[in-house]
């Protein structure tokens, strides 16, 4: 008996496993757009702007594109990544950075494909026995962000107004 209670809570241990994974919406950090390079170029500058992004590096030439580290603030740390405060960790606030990376390439003169490779993160205040203490987490996004801003640069295109 007590071996058919270790093999059912290794299976129910497991399956708990398999189906939290099962869950996880893959993210879109790619997506083409029906426009030519410089018109999807333009438009990714201007919904930065837009944005308030602050700009490290700009290479037409080669497509790539990298904006600055700026802050974030709990709330929006907490929409764009898959990590959340707990009971025993909570975001400091205003601790957060983010800066993203573009790659913009040309599939023919009407298509233009856009990568967006975030990068994010986030000072825990985590409770512990002997001492509180604050660690540095990278944050994975959950996506939208990336999301958003190709909402952002689809309606541009379209010359439509944005819905986010």
């Amino acid at each position: 008996m007590r071996y058919l209670t270790a093999f059912l809570l290794c299976v129910l241990f497991v399956s708990c496993q398999v189906s939290q994974q099962a869950l996880k919406v893959p993210v879109e950090r790619s997506h083409t757009f029906n426009a030519s390079f410089d018109k999807t170029w333009t438009t990714l500058i201007r919904v930065l702007s837009d944005e308030a992004y602050p700009f490290k590096i700009m290479e037409k030439g080669s497509g790539i594109l990298q904006t600055d580290n700026m802050s974030l603030d709990v709330a929006t740390m907490e929409a764009y990544s898959t990590t959340k405060s707990s009971a025993g960790a909570t975001y400091r606030n205003n601790s957060g950075t983010i800066n993203l990376k573009f790659f913009v390439q040309s599939k023919d003169s009407s298509t233009t494909t856009v990568q967006i490779t975030p990068y994010m993160q986030g000072v825990f205040f985590v409770y512990k026995v002997i001492a509180n203490v604050d660690e540095i987490h990278v944050l994975e996004s959950n996506g939208t962000l990336e999301k958003r801003l190709f909402d952002k640069m689809g309606a541009t295109l379209r010359g439509t107004k944005p819905t986010v």
